[in-house]
């Protein structure tokens, strides 16, 4: 599988890049980080994106509104690292190149988080880990207190998956650090799955969807709720069929 962007993306990227930078310093460097993040995604679990057209996948991301200007091509039992290199070192002259060159001491105007990162951003190849931590960060901040919260749905499915004690990894997001630093702290105090172990688990937990009559009437009760904020009828929503893509929706990234 190979991922490839055009001209046209590469230019919007760098513009973007340019715009997030001049929001706040370093932020243009984070949306950079999630362009790469989004590859990584794509390559690990293609078919887990709503199909536009053709092999073109949709993908969701809270940090990044360009994901539509991505498009991977399989390949038949071959995946290209060299390309993947390519893309990476890019990315890095884009960095050194683009968003070191405007700096000001202008105050920073980015917007606060209003929800947690999607449930498709990989942290460690791993689903919903990097949302369960802006999920307890943001609870912490008496925010999204009506969201589900480590005992049930994806939360406690990822707590199940890795074997952690849920409150010491809330205790831990809480004292600080990066998110490298958070996943070397849950690599070290959980079970030791394979890369493969979490790609599965990954890809099963994105692409997800209500398996009986009551889980299929929260389904439709979710995407009715929805439809109720947005004063539209349920029918205008896009369509979708996993939990995530409900996440999506609800958030405001579908």
């Amino acid at each position: 599988m190979r991922v490839r962007l055009d001209l046209a993306a590469k230019q919007e990227i760098r513009q973007a890049a340019l715009f997030y930078e001049d929001c706040r310093e370093g932020l243009g460097q984070e949306f950079v980080d999630s362009v790469e993040s989004a590859f990584e995604q794509i390559q690990q679990h293609p078919t887990v994106w709503r199909i536009l057209k053709r092999e073109i996948p949709a993908l969701s991301s809270s940090e990044v509104s360009l994901w539509h200007h991505l498009c991977y091509r399989r390949e038949r039992d071959l995946c290209s690292s060299r390309h993947a290199s390519e893309t990476q070192a890019w990315l890095l002259g884009l960095a050194g190149q683009g968003l070191k060159i405007k700096q000001d001491n202008r105050p920073e105007k980015a917007e606060m988080m209003k929800y947690p990162r999607s449930p498709k951003t990989l942290l460690g190849g791993i689903a919903h880990l990097g949302r369960f931590v802006d999920k307890i960060r943001l609870r912490h901040e008496g925010k999204i207190q009506d969201y589900n919260y480590i005992t049930v749905g994806f939360d406690k499915y990822l707590i199940d998956f890795l074997q952690i004690d849920p409150k010491a990894l809330e205790q831990r997001v809480l004292a600080g650090g990066t998110d490298d630093e958070l996943l070397a702290w849950v690599k070290a105090n959980s079970r030791k799955p394979s890369d493969q172990d979490i790609a599965q688990w990954s890809e099963g937990l994105l692409s997800s969807g209500p398996k009986d009559d009551a889980a299929r009437q929260r389904f439709q009760g979710r995407l009715q709720e929805v439809a109720t904020k947005r004063g539209v009828p349920i029918a205008s929503l896009p369509p979708v069929s996993t939990w995530a893509d409900v996440i999506e929706i609800d958030e405001g990234r579908l």
